[in-house]
Formats: C-alpha cells, sequence, structure tokens
C-alpha cells in the first residue's frame, strides 16, 4: 500500500469463508498522528540513491520512522502525510513557492484529492471530523520541502516562521487536550531553528506547556541512502528509535 498521492484504496466488501469466530481488535489506549511528507510516507526507503527511479514499489509506509515508532510504543496511530507537501511551499524547483497543495489545507478534510477527483466543489469537500481519532500525541515533520523554496533567505524564512506558527494554532484548535511534538532535520535541518522559535513563540503567546521540539539527526551516506536522497531503511529505524525515546521522555511512556 502506498499513500493517497499515488493511488486511492477502498473497501467495498469483506467476505470471510471457514471462520469459527471474529474477535474485535482492542484499541491501544495510546494515540499518536503523524502529520509529514514523503519522509513520513516512507518514499524510496526501499530504493537506492542514483540507482532507482521512484515508484510505489520502493515506498514502504510499514518500515517508515512514524508506523515503527508507533508500533515500538504500542499505540494506534493516523498519518496525515503527503509527498513534497510543506507549509507555505510544497516542493520547488523554481523561485516562487509551490503552494498548490499545502499541508494547511489538506489537514482540514478527509481526503481533499478524492473529492476533487470526483468532481465534488470544494465548498463540499468532506472535513475531517476530529472527534474520531482523538490523539495523545501529534508529531509534525514539516519544513523539508518549504527550504527548497526558502533557502537562506531571511524574508522566506520569516514567511515560513509566520505559516509554521499559524499551522500550530490550526493543530492546536483542532486537537485541544494533546501534546504536539515537532520534529525536522533528516533531510536537512536548515530550518529547524525556526521550528524550534515558533514552538517557544507558541508556547509563550497561549502558556501552552505541552509542545514540544525535537532536532533529527540527518541522514548518514553510510546508513545507504534511498530514491531521490530520501531516508533509507536503517535511517528510519534508527530515526524510530530516538523518536520513541523521546516520546517515552514527554508523555511518560513505557514500551509495552
Amino acid at each position: 500500500m502506498s499513500e493517497s498521492a499515488f493511488a486511492k484504496l477502498g473497501i467495498k466488501s469483506i467476505q470471510i469463508y471457514d471462520f469459527k469466530e471474529i474477535k474485535k481488535v482492542e484499541n491501544s489506549k495510546r494515540r499518536i498522528e503523524f502529520i509529514g511528507d514523503s519522509i513520513t510516507c516512507g518514499y524510496g526507503n526501499e530504493g537506492k540513491l542514483d540507482v532507482d527511479q521512484f515508484n510505489t514499489t520502493q515506498e514502504n509506509p510499514w518500515m517508515a520512522y512514524a508506523s515503527k515508532t508507533a508500533r515500538k510504543l504500542a499505540a494506534d496511530y493516523n498519518l496525515v502525510s503527503w509527498s513534497g507537501i510543506g507549509i507555505i511551499s510544497s516542493y520547488t524547483e523554481e523561485n516562487v513557492p509551490n503552494d498548490e497543495l499545502l499541508m494547511p489545507k489538506l489537514y482540514k478534510y478527509t481526503d481533499m484529492d478524492l473529492d476533487k477527483i470526483l468532481g465534488i466543489p470544494e465548498t463540499q469537500y468532506n472535513i475531517w471530523d476530529n472527534s474520531k481519532f482523538i490523539p495523545d500525541l501529534i508529531v509534525i515533520n514539516l519544513g523539508t520541502n518549504d527550504f527548497s523554496y526558502t533557502k537562506d533567505i531571511n524574508e522566506r524564512i520569516n514567511y515560513f516562521e509566520k505559516g509554521y506558527l499559524n499551522f500550530l494554532r490550526q493543530v492546536r484548535q483542532a486537537n485541544p487536550s494533546s501534546t504536539i511534538l515537532c520534529i525536522l532535520g533528516v533531510m536537512g535541518d536548515n530550518l529547524y531553528p525556526s521550528v524550534e522559535k515558533c514552538v517557544s513563540c507558541f508556547s509563550n503567546e497561549f502558556h501552552d506547556n505541552n509542545i514540544f521540539s525535537m532536532h533529527l539527526t540527518p541522514q548518514n551516506e553510510a546508513d545507504s541512502i534511498g530514491t531521490d536522497s530520501h531516508p533509507s531503511l536503517i535511517t528510519h529505524d534508527k530515526l524510530s528509535i530516538a523518536l520513541s525515546d523521546k516520546i517515552k521522555e514527554i508523555m511518560n511512556w513505557q514500551e509495552l
């Protein structure tokens, strides 16, 4: 299964043969929502840099850091992730922001892209009901694609910080009781100081002590590099270990 950017999947019906009893799977007492880009999707994690041209056979979200972290902590989880997406600019090789699809807009809907494909007017897109999945923790991993536009230009970085802070407000409004952990760095940590700054500003502005930041160690060539310079399976595994440790610290969780 790949991300919804590349394919749509739905269940029409389920037929079961030769069974004695169907037992309901118990929900975990822990819930995590991951908001991110291609890294969270597992883009290219089963491919190799300069060898493979990306296709969905190289994308395995089950083996990506988010899913692995949730399993380490025995948590149910929700992925809100889309390859190439950003907060003020999705990935771009031009000198202008790519704002056709951004996370602050995508986050509001159940599946905005599917509604668009079905020809549903934007005013009638299915807005996600946050009561369906109330996370104890929200992990935000965004900023990698924004840097393709901001580069080291101060005016653009300020624009990113404003957008990031607004997105934190949006996430908090939708999830008033959740702990928020903002992470960045595995594919480049240039904007991490801005993320850290926004977390501090948000905490001070709203007297919110339930928000944290975490710097991610940039990927190492010795651990292999995936398709299109994305993290390899080894890097995802290392990231899941580091992230799990951080989550256990801030949530007072232990591995079950």
